[in-house]
Order: structure tokens, then sequence, then C-alpha cells
């Protein structure tokens, strides 16, 4: 198979996931859940659907492979056999735990894509940066904020310093009357 046809066939086959996972999605909004794992699901396969257009329009020479494609394709025809299936009405903790393995498949699949995909896109290579920047060892810094977030910081900011003499607006009046009476008399 050649260059053009994997790109083309990877491009349908991306296209069909978007469509696949609208449809999830809206049928996501739809159940209520006491957990709130349904909009959390639907969140993440937004999230999958952005990292799936920035792989069909991303400038990458490489392209993605059609197993990764295959695989998610799988896996979403799976969420949407839990929501629009025959037993969607009927026991929610088992079709969140279906989404919870659903989801997981998606995030396995997902870190199969090849890094020199990834190096080059940017949504996608957040989560290769996040994974750098925690091996760093991340020195503590101090607050030097106006409103820190920490209380007992800002206290002792606030008895370390001295005050400043702020002038009362009383006091600034009467200087500028001072200032006036002086520049009239000359």
């Amino acid at each position: 198979m050649s260059t053009q046809e994997d790109i083309g066939r990877n491009n349908t086959l991306i296209g069909s996931l978007l469509e696949s996972i609208s449809e999830v999605i809206r049928s996501l909004e739809f159940i209520q859940s006491e957990t709130g794992s349904f909009l959390e699901c639907a969140c993440y396969f937004y999230r999958v659907s952005v990292v799936l257009i920035e792989i069909q329009t991303g400038e990458s020479d490489v392209i993605c492979p059609t197993e990764v494609v295959e695989s998610l394709s799988e896996s979403i025809d799976s969420a949407k056999y839990l929501v629009n299936g025959p037993e969607s009405t009927t026991d929610m903790t088992s079709i969140e735990a279906g989404f919870q393995g659903v989801v997981k498949q998606i995030g396995e699949t997902l870190q199969s894509i090849p890094e020199s995909i990834i190096d080059e896109e940017e949504y996608i290579g957040v989560q290769k940066i996040s994974e750098r920047q925690t091996q760093e060892v991340v020195s503590e810094q101090i607050e030097t904020d106006l409103y820190p977030s920490d209380p007992d910081l800002s206290y002792a900011s606030y008895l370390s310093e001295s005050q400043p003499d702020i002038p009362s607006q009383s006091t600034y009046a009467s200087s500028s009357q001072t200032k006036y009476v002086i520049q009239s008399d000359t």
C-alpha cells in the first residue's frame, strides 16, 4: 500500500471515528448519574477527538499506524454499544464500569502512538512535556505575590516588613491647599 493510500484510509477512519465520538458525547449528555462519571467520560471523549483531529491534520511526515486507529475504532464502537445497546437503560453501574474499561483501553491505545508523530504536534505533545517536567526536581519557591495562597507566609511577611507611612486624604488635601495659597501670593 502506498503512503497516499495509507493517509487516505487513516483520514477516512478518523473521520468516521469523529462522527462516532460526537454520537457518544451527545448520548452521554443525556444519561443521568449520581457520580457525574458520564460527564467526565464525555469530556474525555472530547479530548480524544481533539487528538484525532490533530493526527488527521498534523504536519508530521509519519503516518499514524492503522492498528492504532482501528483499535480506537473498536473502543468507540464499544462505547456506542454501551450507550445505545439493549442494556443501556438498565444498570447504570455496569454501564459506568464499561465506560471505565473503554476509557482505559483508549488511553493505552493513545500511548502506543509513535513519538515521531507526537513530538511535532501541540495538543498530543502536552502529555510528553508534562512527563518530562515531573521527572525534574522542582525547587520550592517562596511566594512574592501581593496575595499569597499560604496564609502563614502572608502573615509572616506582614510582620517582617515595615509599614510605609501613607498620608491620609486630609493630609494630602491640606498640603495641596498650602501649595495653592503659596502660588497665589507670589
